[in-house]
């Protein structure tokens, strides 16, 4: 079953039709690939294997993880739904093994900052900066949120280059997602599934 976590990063790789092809013929006793749905946009796929749980080197228990993914075959692109930084490692090397293709992790932090600094025209609004305050003695871990319509493009620029955003709300139609530092996409747990892949699809066009 296709399970779409709310947070999700995307990844640049050299040949995604090379990784399609590799998890059609890639099965175990141990995990499995299952192509859910194959469009012009994209291919649904998820992960299953079993993980042993150890102890002091010995192995007491096994437990079943999920991961899904999508395919974003016009534009060369993964976008991985999933909130352990371990799986997302486990994944990577799994792929990286059946098909021998490199993943370069998307800065789109940087890109959506960028966009807005040079007023580029994109499918998305941002509708707020989440900014620290500079450190002192007495505002530690202090947060700005701070309006797009009420900042110009020199605070921004000061802004970003102080490491102080944090995290950028967005728009696209109706649905308001977020994008932190570190280039995770959050969307809200209300957020349906063809909502959620609209703005994902949107996201990869709007950056090739």
């Amino acid at each position: 079953m296709f399970d779409l976590e709310r947070n999700c990063v995307f990844y640049n790789v050299d040949d995604i039709n090379r990784i399609k092809n590799s998890i059609k013929i890639n099965t175990s006793l141990f995990d499995k690939f299952q192509i859910e749905e194959d469009c012009s946009d994209y291919t649904k796929v998820t992960y299953t294997w079993i993980d042993h749980i150890r102890v002091r080197d010995k192995i007491v228990g096994r437990e079943q993880k999920t991961v899904s993914f999508l395919l974003l075959g016009p534009s060369n692109i993964i976008c991985f739904f999933l909130n352990s930084e371990s799986k997302m490692v486990f994944i990577i090397k799994k792929l990286i093994d059946i098909s021998q293709v490199s993943f370069k992790k998307l800065n789109l932090f940087n890109i959506f900052i960028n966009g807005r600094l040079d007023e580029k025209k994109t499918l998305f609004k941002i509708i707020n900066y989440h900014v620290k305050k500079p450190s002192t003695t007495y505002n530690e871990n202090i947060f700005w949120e701070i309006n797009n319509e009420e900042i110009g493009r020199s605070e921004i620029r000061n802004f970003y280059d102080s490491n102080l955003i944090t995290n950028l709300t967005l728009k696209s139609n109706n649905i308001y997602f977020y994008l932190d530092s570190q280039s995770v996409v959050s969307f809200n747990d209300t957020d349906g599934i063809k909502e959620i892949l609209d703005v994902i699809v949107k996201i990869t066009g709007n950056i090739n």
